[in-house]
């Protein structure tokens, strides 16, 4: 937190992803080698690997074939990011949670309702409202 002043005083947990199975994540604070604000929480039982940056770095420059997964991923982690931001300005928050059903049939069974909410950038009153059809 404290590469983070002016964020240093959010308390709120804010989901901002949903990685499916077999699909990794990347921080951004990886790229400057200091501390971040994100953590990664799991709502399922999950098989998580880690790096030190250090070596994913030597890795990326003496073998090809990792630099170019690793850009692939990261084109992946950013076309995904975009995509939510987009949605998120054009779409509106009923459109938001149909869109997320689509890609994510049994959210509501596995994921927390707070959570889903949290995602969409609405408040929980308003999802249950969505999904009552009012």
């Amino acid at each position: 937190m404290d590469n983070y002043p002016e964020i240093s005083n959010i308390r709120k947990s804010i989901k901002s992803h949903y990685p499916v199975s077999d699909e990794s994540i990347g921080l951004l604070c990886l790229y400057h080698n200091r501390a971040g604000f994100e953590y990664v929480e799991t709502i399922e039982p999950t098989l998580a690997y880690s790096i030190p940056i250090s070596i994913l770095n030597e890795l990326y420059e003496t073998n090809i074939e990792i630099a170019n997964w690793g850009r692939v991923i990261h084109q992946e982690c950013l076309l995904s990011l975009q995509c939510i931001r987009i949605d998120n300005l054009t779409m509106t928050a009923k459109e938001r949670y149909e869109a997320l059903l689509i890609t994510f049939p049994d959210i509501c069974q596995r994921v927390n309702l707070g959570y889903i909410a949290s995602f969409l950038g609405i408040s929980i009153s308003t999802l249950n409202r969505i999904r009552a059809g009012k």
